[in-house]
């Protein structure tokens, strides 16, 4: 992930300025008590129309400071975005450098501190493909991880269900397992599907596919389980994927009318850590090829995250193409070769092992994704 210095942010906002020695070069990420001080030197220089504006941004910035001393850093991240509202509210009574200085200030002090932990992610992918290893489509082993999977959504204290399905014409059994988050002091709130397959191909370990896109899906419910939401988020684990879609197509025929029309968007994680490094776009696969509400809170997530890695593209062939029939605006993200639009070259096989996982990449997927649902207007 991209860090701005102050030098950098600097010549961002418009060309180089004789100021304090606070905008000295420093290459390590910000903290909220430099914002502080930021914003104090700005005053003292005149980038604010008003002294109401000052201590409106000093005041926020005090309150980020005292969560960054406590540590409560999700308290921090949303509040971040509290901050940048207020920036943008007070546009008009600042100045443009300083405007810029702040907001990118901003980015780079709640990129550091988003909770995401792709160390406890990559733990999810060695139990799924090193200790379960290949999760056939109505295999022991399907069920192994669909039971783990199961575990820790009830440990984080969701409300669990297993939805059970045959498959192979009726000859065998799999399953789809779901967590929800309730919204918060909202009547009939807009639905939001954060999912993923956690099955592989016969003797595939699926490290990749799809043990990262369910880590990233378990990790995602870790962070989002004390964060209140105006949204109901679903965290849907989907079986059978790998023989036919079978697990989307089946829950996604169980939602009522009444829920497809509360429903925001499906985000559907597959295959998002390679390490195979010409896969350096993160391609969001939209069925129908047209910009929807998850490619929109997406893109805003990566303007928001600094980061230049999205590539819209018409594609089905995973989870998502089961929303997308039933009405609900939905989408894929899955790292590819730009230009050719290539996979790994050991997708599919026995190669598709712990050793070949990015978590740089899986982590810049997590925090877009959570930016996406948490912190975002819709």
């Amino acid at each position: 992930m991209k860090m701005f210095s102050r030098l950098a942010m600097i010549v961002l906002a418009g060309g180089l300025m004789t100021t304090t020695p606070s905008y000295a070069a420093e290459d390590s990420p910000y903290t909220a008590s430099e914002l502080q001080s930021l914003i104090t030197d700005l005053e003292a220089e005149g980038h604010f129309d008003s002294s109401h504006v000052y201590r409106q941004l000093s005041v926020h910035a005090t309150t980020l400071s005292h969560y960054e001393n406590q540590g409560s850093n999700e308290k921090l991240v949303r509040h971040t975005g509290g901050f940048h509202n207020l920036l943008h509210h007070q546009k008009d009574a600042i100045s443009d450098h300083a405007f810029e200085l702040l907001f990118h200030h901003g980015e780079s002090l709640r990129a550091a501190y988003l909770p995401f932990d792709e160390d406890l992610a990559l733990e999810h992918i060695e139990h799924l493909s090193v200790e379960i290893g290949p999760r056939v489509a109505g295999s022991l082993e399907e069920v192994e991880a669909a039971e783990y999977i199961e575990d820790i959504f009830i440990d984080l204290g969701y409300e669990t269900a297993i939805e059970y399905f045959d498959i192979r014409n009726g000859t065998e059994e799999s399953q789809n397992v779901i967590a929800i988050k309730e919204a918060e002091g909202v009547e009939d709130p807009e639905i939001v599907y954060l999912t993923a397959h956690y099955d592989s191909v016969p003797n595939a370990p699926g490290a990749n596919d799809n043990g990262s896109g369910t880590a990233a899906l378990l990790e995602l419910a870790r962070v989002m389980q004390d964060i209140p939401v105006d949204k109901e988020v679903r965290f849907v684990a989907l079986g059978a994927e790998e023989i036919g879609l079978v697990g989307a197509y089946r829950y996604a025929e169980t939602l009522t009318e009444e829920e497809i029309n509360r429903s925001f968007g499906n985000f559907n994680m597959d295959m998002v850590a390679t390490n195979w490094e010409p896969a350096d776009t993160l391609y969001v696969n939209v069925v129908d090829g047209q910009a929807n509400n998850v490619w929109h809170q997406a893109h805003a997530a990566s303007n928001t995250l600094n980061n230049d890695i999205l590539f819209l593209f018409q594609r089905g062939a995973s989870d998502h193409v089961a929303f997308h029939q039933v009405g609900i605006d939905a989408a894929n993200f899955i790292w590819r070769e730009p230009g050719t639009h290539s996979l790994e070259p050991w997708y599919h096989t026995p190669e598709d092992t712990i050793d070949k996982i990015s978590t740089e990449k899986l982590k810049m997927v997590g925090d877009l994704i959570y930016t996406s649902v948490t912190e975002l207007d819709y």
